[in-house]
């Protein structure tokens, strides 16, 4: 079930996005680079990738040592203005009630774990709506732009060449894509629910929300087996705290 946006920010403090996208390399597992040339693959093989928002102090302690057991990594979408606001409450706009990585944990979360790092754009505002969970005043087109230009910019001061983007709430419209492709190769939403058929669209890729609690892991365990068995490429992306 799709969810609203003001629904889904509600429960942001007790999420972190794990987007498991089953695309011909997961993303998780292989660099950009690796995953665009793997499109041309003639018999392509459902796999799965894990991708966390907003740079979450628990991608570090909770999701990364956890995957780590199971030989599996992930993609933090990290939202630059919001790293090092380890106290609660802080003024991070996506959420004030949890705390953030520092630089240093990003660089551990890289280095140690052997997470890629994407962007999740400066400030975590809506990059087309205005209203509800996004801000009063509608982004123009040079705002847009920096959100995009300077989070990847910012990222790339620390170390980290960030060619993935998750843009917040899944805000975006077909000219807001244009310029994501400026910057970025890949562009995972968060309302585009479905599965990745093949060929597959870097720029647009889809999911499904899993969330703590409201979803059992059978459901999940049941979308991931039903895409081991299918012949096509799907995509499931789990929100799990």
């Amino acid at each position: 079930m799709i969810r609203s946006r003001s629904s889904l920010a509600r429960h942001r403090a007790k999420l972190l996005t794990i987007g498991a996208a089953v695309w011909a390399v997961a993303a998780a597992l292989l660099s950009p680079a690796a995953a665009n040339a793997a499109v041309d693959n003639p018999a392509p093989t459902p796999l799965v990738s894990f991708t966390f928002d907003d740079g979450m102090q628990n991608a570090l302690t909770q999701a990364a040592p956890t995957l780590k057991k199971y030989g599996l990594t992930g993609t933090s979408y990290i939202i630059t203005n919001c790293v090092g606001m380890t106290t609660v409450p802080n003024n991070c706009r996506a959420n004030t009630d949890v705390p953030y990585m520092t630089w240093d944990q990003i660089t551990q979360l890289q280095n140690t774990y052997g997470w890629e790092i994407g962007s999740h754009t400066v400030d975590h505002q809506c990059l087309v709506s205005v209203g509800n969970d996004c801000q009063a005043t509608k982004l123009t087109a040079a705002q847009v732009d920096a959100e995009l230009a300077n989070s990847r910019s910012a990222l790339a001061a620390h170390g980290f060449n960030a060619t993935a983007l998750a843009t917040p709430y899944g805000d975006y419209d077909m000219s807001t894509l244009a310029q994501i492709a400026k910057y970025y190769s890949s562009m995972r939403g968060f309302a585009d629910v479905g599965n990745n058929i093949w060929p597959l669209g870097d720029l647009l890729l889809h999911n499904t929300p899993v969330q703590e609690v409201t979803t059992p892991v059978s459901t999940l365990k049941a979308k991931v087996d039903e895409d081991r068995k299918s012949t096509r490429l799907n995509s499931s992306h789990a929100n799990i705290s």
